[in-house]
């Protein structure tokens, strides 16, 4: 079973659309209406995410007697004649186990063929034996590019999902890189036009990085040093979200997504 989580802004959308559909009167932002639906959608949003929090990774570790039975059944793995509930569990968890691997490559095949998705990457048991999320890295943060590469996602994967698996989709949170360098520009070179290919290029490295890989900084002076016009270039800080880091490899998890914002420069006198 595939899971779509709804975060609070999509619930207030379908909340205005449903009402749109139903009285034809277009809600304007700020009146009591829509303040209304913005309450309401908070509520339904905690206690969506409430059920997906308890929901049981994987049911049959619960069941008894004939449910455990049905489960059995319904992955062709039936109970064997005297087996008791505990041995079957365990044989059952055994099934599940060895099948995870297959289904893990299938899912990272479906995965590869994202267009919606700049990155996807598969973790097993998020929650639980049975569960799993796939965090996605949509072309832009912009909410219809999100949704896009959601949609996407969950109409590949599913055709490939175990059945009695869980899989979410989730996006990295962005989080934004800046950086203060010191430059020096040759005598001869444009200041502006120079300073716009460092940054350009460094804007390429730090979007680029595959989760689970590192932002070096000696990478990126090599990435300034090489530009034409630049004499001197040399990264002293850097902030994630406006708090300063002082590592010189900065790991991106697959639950974040560096996003560059810009580089504060200190110029160099000749």
């Amino acid at each position: 079973m595939v899971i779509k989580i709804k975060t609070l802004l999509e619930i207030y959308k379908e909340l205005k659309e449903t009402f749109y559909q139903k009285t034809n009167i277009d809600i304007g932002r700020g009146t009591v209406i829509d303040m209304f639906f913005s309450a309401i959608a908070d509520q339904f949003s905690t206690i969506y995410q409430t059920i997906e929090d308890n929901k049981k990774p994987y049911l049959f570790t619960e069941q008894t007697g004939d449910e455990l039975d049905s489960t059995g059944y319904f992955v062709s793995l039936p109970r064997i004649d005297g087996e008791s509930d505990e041995n079957y569990k365990y044989r059952l968890m055994n099934w599940n186990l060895r099948h995870a691997s297959c289904n893990s490559t299938a899912i990272n095949d479906k995965c590869k063929e994202l267009e919606f998705s700049t990155a996807a990457n598969y973790v097993q048991y998020t929650k639980g034996v049975g569960t799993a999320t796939i965090y996605l890295t949509p072309l832009s943060y912009d909410e219809d590019d999100i949704r896009l590469a959601i949609d996407e996602a969950t109409d590949k994967v599913s055709t490939v999902i175990n059945p009695s698996s869980r899989v979410e989709f989730r996006v990295p949170t962005p989080v934004d890189v800046k950086f203060v360098a010191y430059l020096k520009i040759k005598t001869d070179g444009d200041q502006y036009i120079i300073k716009q290919e460092v940054s350009d290029k460094v804007k390429d490295y730090v979007n680029s990085i595959a989760p689970g890989d590192y932002l070096e900084l000696g990478d990126i002076n090599e990435i300034g040093l090489a530009v034409d016009g630049v004499e001197y270039f040399n990264i002293v800080q850097v902030y994630l979200d406006d708090e300063e880091s002082t590592d010189f490899e900065i790991l991106q998890t697959i639950k974040a997504r560096f996003v560059y914002n810009q580089i504060i420069w200190w110029d160099v006198e000749s």
